[in-house]
């Protein structure tokens, strides 16, 4: 006989032990990818106004093409980047939730409030304000860039 068997608050246990794993892992996976992304995006983004500032030869219809192009990508970087500090808040609820409940079937008792959900809630935020606005100080900055090209003979 296993152990659930023996004692079903075990194996209620063992899911909740499961499912906090999992949305750990879930949160990690998604930080990860973000700060991959961001940091491909970042670069793409400065690789471009580099090219674009340096060279004259551009036509004023290209150059405005390119930075309606990059204003897009950016606005919607920043709404993703706020989406995920959206999702992050609500998995540290749910992970406080499961934390609670499996305390309480680990002592049979009320469920105990759960202080820490071992999510790193205060740094994740930051480095996503931090995000979102280094895409809008490069928003902005594609939003000048045409403006010489407007006022050169």
């Amino acid at each position: 006989m296993s152990d659930a068997n023996i004692n079903p608050f075990l194996g209620e246990l063992a899911t909740l032990e499961r499912q906090i794993n999992e949305t750990h892992q879930y949160i990690r996976h998604t930080f990860q990818i973000l700060v991959t992304w961001f940091t491909v995006f970042i670069s793409i983004n400065y690789a471009s106004m580099g090219w674009l500032a340096k060279d004259e030869t551009h036509t004023r219809g290209l150059l405005i093409i390119i930075a309606i192009m990059f204003i897009t990508q950016n606005a919607l970087g920043i709404s993703a980047i706020v989406a995920i500090r959206q999702y992050m808040q609500l998995a540290n609820a749910k992970l406080r939730r499961y934390e609670e409940e499996a305390a309480a079937l680990a002592n049979r008792a009320a469920p105990a409030p759960v202080i820490d959900t071992g999510m790193p809630i205060e740094l994740y935020p930051r480095v996503l304000n931090l995000m979102k606005w280094g895409l809008v100080s490069i928003l902005v900055a594609w939003l000048l860039l045409p403006i010489p090209f407007y006022w050169s003979p």
